[in-house]
C-alpha cells in the first residue's frame, strides 16, 4: 500500500466454492480501536486472536470482540504453543508474553476439508540399529558393541 496508511481493520473476503479465488469485495470483519491489527491466529472455536496497540483482542467468528488481554507494550505478532497448543505467546515491543487458555488452536481440518497436512512419519530406523544411553550407542541386548 505504498504512500496510505495501514488501515486499521480485518477484512473478509468471500471464497469460491472450491476455495481457490476471492469470489467479491470484502466486508470489514473487525476495526481496531488502539492502533492497527498485526499478526493474528485462530483458535480451535473460530476465535481471532490479533495483537494491536493495547495488548491483544479477541474476535468471535461473527465479528464480536469478546475480550482483550491488555498490555503495557504495542504487540506486534501472538502464537499458540505448549504440549496442548493452548498457551498464548505475545510478542510485544520490547517483551516476550505468555498466557494460558481455555481453548487451543486450529487444527488444518477447521478450515481444509482435505484435513491435516500429511507428515512423513519416523518409525524409529536410525543408523545404528540400537540406542543410546550415556553418551554411548548400546545393542539391542544391553550390552556395549
Amino acid at each position: 500500500m505504498s504512500g496510505r496508511a495501514c488501515p486499521p481493520d480485518i477484512r473478509a473476503y468471500p471464497m469460491a466454492a472450491d476455495g481457490t479465488a476471492v469470489a467479491g469485495s470484502y466486508t470489514t470483519f473487525a476495526t481496531c480501536t488502539n492502533g492497527v491489527f498485526d499478526g493474528f491466529r485462530v483458535d480451535a472455536d473460530g476465535n481471532i486472536w490479533t495483537s494491536a496497540g493495547d495488548g491483544v483482542h479477541c474476535y468471535a467468528p461473527d465479528g464480536t470482540l469478546i475480550g482483550k488481554i491488555r498490555l503495557p507494550e504495542v504487540v506486534a505478532n501472538v502464537e499458540f504453543g505448549g504440549t496442548k497448543r493452548n498457551r498464548l505467546y505475545i510478542c510485544a515491543t520490547t517483551s516476550l508474553f505468555a498466557v494460558y487458555l481455555n481453548t487451543r488452536a486450529a487444527t488444518a481440518g477447521l478450515f481444509d476439508s482435505r484435513g491435516p497436512p500429511r507428515r512423513r512419519v519416523d518409525r524409529g530406523r536410525h543408523r545404528s540399529r540400537g540406542r543410546r544411553r550415556g553418551g554411548r550407542t548400546v545393542g539391542r541386548r544391553g550390552r556395549a558393541p
